[in-house]
């Protein structure tokens, strides 16, 4: 009895286990189609059941378009797909800027950008990056007045902000002239290693090569006069071995033939020159042309009298008065040579465009103090001249009962000379000999003023002379010449 109960259990439970066992649900996967799950092991499941296999499709042959007709109605046309995305696609801030854009960018004449194409002095055209704002490959500028070019080149470095500060470079860039004329300069790691310098009509008028310190490691540049043509030309290179660049400056005549040489040191020319006759002779001549400030060689008596500014834009020096008035300034220098027995020119040229002009100036020659030096002068308010001497602090007596002329200053610039030759002596205002009067006649004032006329010194101390009258008078120096011929 026992034995028959155990067993009724045995199966009751084998039972059990079998019902919770297909009680537990299916995971059905949503990529899947849906399956009839069973929930009893007695029924029968498809899953153990061999898949039907699939019918073939019976292959459509096409019919004759007359078949078609009758049989069939003609087939709807194909349906026209839907683009991905029916709005315009706007790009991001950050997306890339189309390379191939060419933007025109404005600036006024303080290199500032503006809007206003109206108050532009030039404009920009350049494929710039939209994220940077910074051009991308080869820029070129315009003047706005004509389109004319001004700029084309690229930049190594780039400021949007400050314009002027856009000084970096990179391969070979022109800079252009309002006129036409430009330099192209070529630029290798933002250093400049050439520069070639053209006219306005192509032609090239100077050229440069750079080391790798920016110096000038050879160059020449052509001289123009003031309608483009060349008359000189300045050729040099710069001199490791003196660390100063050295060059020699030649101007020449017409027809060719070398009319000067002066050397140049730094850019500014030594005191000394050569100059040449059209026939081959040769002179030397001593020099200021205030292209630079005077060496030392240059001294200026009374200068605590007087303040001065070396202009650049024409050469010259200026001269003002700031002390007591009535005092006289001298400004010279020392050159050897026989002027007692040889021939010399002295040579100085004045400029009365100032806003309070001196009425008296002149050159001078063998200067030893203020008590002692000879003199040629003008007054522009007398319209005299005085050719004289000062020895030990006493004038002399030249001009003692000589009446000459009403002279005539007809323009600011005033050029006055004394020339010493073997025919004679010769003073003169803008290339015209000064003259006396003997009776009603003009003769040529000829008499040599000297200090000392039985010393003969060889040095002596030549340049110019101005006096003032009032305070803040002035007087502009633009060149002092001594040439011995």
């Amino acid at each position: 009895m026992k034995r028959l109960l155990c067993f009724l259990l045995l199966i009751l439970l084998k039972l059990h286990a079998g019902y919770a066992q297909n009680r537990q649900p299916a995971l059905v996967s949503v990529a899947s189609p849906a399956k009839r799950v069973n929930t009893f092991p007695f029924f029968e499941t498809t899953a153990d059941k061999p898949a039907k296999p699939e019918k073939k499709r019976e292959e459509v042959v096409a019919k004759p378009a007359n078949d078609v007709a009758k049989s069939e109605a003609p087939p709807a046309a194909p349906a026209i797909a839907k683009p991905a995305f029916s709005k315009p696609v706007v790009a991001a801030k950050n997306a890339a800027f189309d390379p191939e854009a060419v933007r025109t960018v404005y600036f006024n004449r303080r290199f500032a950008q503006t809007s206003n194409k109206e108050n532009a002095y030039f404009y920009r055209q350049a494929k710039f990056d939209r994220t940077t704002n910074i051009p991308k490959g080869p820029v070129k500028d315009f003047y706005v007045n004509g389109d004319k070019p001004k700029f084309e080149g690229q930049f190594s470095k780039y400021e949007n902000t400050y314009e002027e500060r856009n000084t970096d470079f990179d391969g070979l860039c022109k800079f252009y002239e309002e006129n036409g004329s430009y330099i192209a300069r070529t630029y290798s790691k933002k250093r400049i290693t050439k520069e070639v310098k053209y006219n306005a009509s192509g032609d090239v008028t100077g050229e440069t090569e750079f080391d790798n310190a920016g110096r000038k490691k050879a160059f020449s540049d052509y001289i123009l006069d003031k309608n483009g043509n060349k008359i000189g030309l300045i050729k040099g290179a710069f001199n490791p071995r003196t660390n100063r660049e050295e060059a020699v400056k030649q101007l020449q005549y017409e027809n060719g033939k070398l009319k000067s040489e002066v050397d140049l040191i730094n850019n500014c020319p030594v005191s000394k020159a050569l100059h040449y006759t059209e026939g081959g002779m040769v002179h030397e001549v001593y020099f200021q042309d205030f292209t630079c400030e005077p060496g030392n060689a240059w001294k200026f008596t009374n200068k605590s009298f007087f303040s001065t500014t070396l202009k650049k834009d024409p050469a010259s020096f200026q001269i003002r008065t700031v002390g007591e008035k009535g005092e006289f300034g001298t400004f010279q220098m020392p050159v050897n040579y026989d002027f007692s027995n040889k021939s010399f020119e002295i040579v100085a040229i004045f400029d009365l465009a100032t806003e309070k002009p001196m009425t008296e100036f002149g050159i001078i020659w063998e200067f030893i103090d203020n008590n002692n030096y000879s003199f040629l002068k003008v007054n522009t308010a007398t319209k005299t001249f005085e050719v004289n001497a000062v020895k030990a602090g006493i004038m002399q007596k030249y001009m003692t009962g000589v009446r000459q002329p009403v002279l005539e200053f007809q323009q600011s610039e005033v050029t006055l000379s004394f020339k010493s030759t073997q025919e004679g002596k010769v003073y003169s205002l803008n290339g015209q000999p000064l003259k006396y009067l003997k009776g009603t006649d003009p003769i040529n004032f000829d008499k040599f003023a000297r200090t000392d006329p039985a010393k003969e010194s060889k040095i002596w101390n030549v340049g110019a002379y101005f006096k003032s009258t009032s305070i803040n008078d002035g007087i502009i120096l633009k060149s002092i010449e001594i040439k011995m011929l």
